[in-house]
């Protein structure tokens, strides 16, 4: 989901007439990289038109907002729009600097006494296929310091009752020219990787004349099989003495119960993990309830039981090694963990 994403009228007013343009600052959406600006319009009440991203160089491949068009000043000849926006590009004095932007009238062609020719609309979809950088290579616990492309992957297309696949080279990308009002499905798959999907519909965006040929991202991120390795998951943890799965923690294995289901091949061992308070028999027996519930949880969203295994650690691994006297409250949550491991 977007870190950050917010529809504003002109000047911050709030929108009330269709077809004035609004701005959208967004990490969201298929952009450069990091908040982007992006620019919509009402359709009609309760209705807006696709936002598409404003090119370089009022965007860039770092954190790009603040988008300001100043109506107080009058324009000299030949400028049609004048503001600010604030970025974090490397070629600021700062760490956020303040821009001003200003938009031209194009140069005037010669009149032509042909009869102007039909606007071609045309769309593309750019699409890469990518696999994460950690921060220690090969160990998926540790930071995540970006993504890069995943040569080799292949990516089935399905579009509307169509079908092919294409094989992506060294920098990961693959294009495709994009039909009107249809639904596309992109599964990417490589050995030793697991299957991921992606989709986009091209239903709903709208015509704009300044803007005949609009084009689009779409990237696949494909999670490395690590076999034999107890992988964390984030964010699923337990309360003191007790078993069941929190709703924090349920998003969670909600995205591990897709993945396998995309994976049908796939076996995992599901690990759970207690803090050190209790004997060791008792967190033995308590880590093993948590692991099984679980494996519960991923059965009841459909994954075949013969592919999961539950099995409690107790506190024989701790994620953080403190002395248990001495351990505070978030390093004792931290310990109570569950953990998945890929398996023959």
């Amino acid at each position: 989901p977007p870190r950050s994403s917010r529809i504003a009228g002109v000047n911050g007013k709030c929108p009330c007439s269709c077809g004035v343009p609004r701005y959208l600052v967004s990490d969201g959406h298929t952009c450069m990289g990091g908040l982007d600006i992006f620019r919509s319009y009402t359709l009609n009440i309760g209705s807006w038109a696709p936002a598409y991203y404003r090119l370089a160089p009022v965007n860039s491949g770092s954190d790009d907002f603040g988008f300001f068009v100043d109506r107080r000043q009058d324009l000299p000849e030949g400028v049609l729009q004048s503001g600010f926006f604030t970025s974090s590009r490397a070629s600021g004095t700062g760490q956020d600097d303040i821009y001003r932007f200003r938009k031209i009238v194009p140069p005037i062609p010669e009149p032509e006494e042909e009869e102007p020719e039909e606007i071609v609309y045309r769309m593309t979809l750019r699409g890469f296929v990518l696999e994460k950088i950690y921060e220690e290579p090969g160990n998926p616990n540790t930071r995540i310091l970006g993504r890069k492309p995943l040569p080799g992957a292949e990516v089935a297309i399905q579009m509307g009752d169509g079908r092919k696949t294409v094989t992506v080279g060294e920098d990961g990308l693959f294009t495709l020219e994009l039909d009107e009002n249809t639904d596309y499905r992109f599964q990417a798959s490589k050995e030793d990787y697991l299957t991921n999907v992606e989709t986009f519909t091209t239903r709903g965006i709208g015509k704009d004349p300044n803007q005949p040929e609009q084009e689009f991202l779409v990237e696949i991120v494909l999670d490395k099989v690590y076999r034999e390795r107890e992988i964390t998951l984030e964010n699923i943890y337990y309360d003191f003495d007790r078993w069941e799965i929190r709703p924090d923690a349920e998003p969670t294995l909600q995205e591990l119960a897709s993945l396998l289901k995309l994976n049908p091949e796939r076996k995992i061992q599901l690990g759970s993990h207690t803090d050190c308070r209790g004997s060791n028999r008792y967190n033995q027996e308590l880590s093993q309830r948590r692991a099984q519930s679980a494996v519960d949880y991923l059965i009841a969203q459909g994954i075949d039981p013969t592919r999961l295994t539950a099995r409690g650690y107790g506190e024989s691994s701790p994620a953080v090694d403190c002395v248990c006297a001495r351990c505070t409250e978030e390093e004792h949550q931290m310990n109570r963990r569950t953990t998945f491991m890929f398996i023959e």
